[in-house]
């Protein structure tokens, strides 16, 4: 490439627009000057040395992807590992249909939030959107729903194939990533809609089991939940949610460690449950692998 800059032919094509060689070359690279230069071939500049600058660049391209492909053949087996070891690949998975990167199963599986209840007829939000190029008025008038409710969501992590997914790390490793998404499942909440409605609300309970079979407690709210005598659906839906658990962990005999917090202070914790004052407290029950 150092011999392209060099050639008095190649500045004269690039002096009429008024750049400079050098730092055009610095911010774009010598990929972008080829280009450069065919595209002043295009237009009808007729040098004769303008061949011998373009034959220049076609070697000086082809010798990089030379180089590019060599080092990619001397590492491919590291270059694959490290692009299937982030840790959001990792949790969500991969598919893939080049050489280069391989399909990976992910090792979290996050299902629906569903509400425990029936949810009661829509609210009505009239909004409105200016137009501020035109007079003053409304340029567009219209409405959504919006309803509210408890919510019941559920989510999957498989260790063994987040450690396998991590490139063989260690279960310390695993679990505590496994601690950020409880973190993360407790107190994250869709981001859409949120400027209109601010529905910034942190779980009420959080139950965690170390288990060989995955269970979730959807079927704790196959009936809708009915409202409290003195209203509210929270409170029952927590209930319900415990003798359930209940119900499942002694009838299929669950060889399992569970561990839950909630803000509730009068809710009853099933036996063979462990119960943790804080959320940090569930997380470092996580980390310490629920023992």
């Amino acid at each position: 490439m150092d011999d392209l800059l060099n050639l008095p032919d190649f500045y004269r094509l690039v002096e009429p627009f008024g750049w400079k060689t050098n730092t055009y070359y610095e911010k774009l690279g010598w990929q972008r000057l080829v280009f450069l230069v065919n595209y002043i071939a295009d237009k009808g500049e007729n040098a004769p040395s303008l061949g011998k600058a373009l034959a220049l660049g076609g070697v000086n391209e082809k010798r990089l992807f030379q180089v590019v492909k060599k080092a990619v053949e001397a590492n491919i087996e590291a270059l694959t590992k490290a692009c299937g070891q982030t840790t959001d690949i990792a949790l969500s998975g991969r598919m893939a249909t080049s050489g280069l990167m391989t399909t990976i199963e992910g090792a979290l599986a996050v299902a629906h939030a569903i509400t425990t209840h029936e949810v009661s007829d829509s609210d009505i939000d009239w909004f409105t959107a200016v137009d501020d190029l035109q007079e003053q008025g409304s340029g567009h008038l219209d409405t959504q729903e919006f309803s509210s409710g408890v919510f019941y969501r559920y989510a999957s992590l498989n260790i063994e194939q987040l450690q396998k997914n991590m490139g063989g790390a260690s279960r310390e490793q695993a679990l505590e990533v496994a601690a950020h998404v409880l973190y993360m499942l407790a107190t994250v909440v869709p981001s859409a809609k949120q400027q209109p409605f601010a529905a910034f609300n942190l779980a009420d309970l959080a139950l965690v089991s170390f288990s060989d079979l995955p269970v979730s407690l959807a079927n704790a709210f196959e009936n809708p939940v009915k409202q409290a005598k003195g209203g509210g659906y929270l409170k029952p839906s927590l209930e319900n949610l415990n003798v359930y658990w209940s119900k499942i962990h002694k009838g299929y005999s669950l060889n399992e460690r569970c561990a839950e917090f909630t803000l509730a202070d009068d809710l009853a914790i099933p036996a063979g449950m462990s119960k943790q004052d804080s959320l940090d407290a569930l997380k470092n029950w996580v980390r310490q692998n629920g023992e």
